[in-house]
């Protein structure tokens, strides 16, 4: 058995970034994660692909499910969450592809991946709500 939390709006989707340039700071961490200080610029993607996310499901623990307190008779809870407010827990990182046979950098392409524990582990912070605002700060009364 698996207990889920999905995180969902009505009016649109829990993330979306727009595509953007990288610039200088993109090559330099392009050439960090490649381990490679003279990287060719003309190797590494200029702009991040544009990300959008209608809904953010992930999976729990038993225990995760127990303390939750809402999965009595159910597997899967869901909790709205406003418009792109799931944006700041997605990180942009370059995907360095190498050659198989010499590993020499072939491109470096733009990823974002989600922070799924820190979503997870903001989200029982706040009381385990089925409506929350994860961009709300606690002085602003966020739920």
């Amino acid at each position: 058995m698996k207990f889920h939390v999905r995180f969902t709006t009505p009016d649109g989707p829990v993330a979306r970034i727009d595509t953007r340039d990288v610039g200088l700071a993109g090559l330099d961490e392009a050439r960090h994660e490649a381990e490679l200080p003279e990287l060719d610029p003309k190797l590494v993607d200029s702009s991040t692909p544009s990300l959008w996310r209608g809904d953010v499901s992930l999976e729990l623990t038993e225990d995760q499910a127990r303390a939750a307190g809402l999965f009595e008779t159910v597997n899967t809870v869901r909790v709205d969450v406003p418009r792109y407010s799931l944006n700041s827990f997605y990180h942009r990182y370059p995907a360095v592809e190498r050659d198989p046979n010499d590993g020499r950098v072939k491109r470096v392409r733009w990823k974002y991946a989600l922070d799924g524990e820190t979503l997870i582990n903001d989200w029982f912070a706040a009381g385990c709500p089925t409506e929350w605002d994860p961009t709300a700060t606690e002085n602003e009364g966020g739920e």
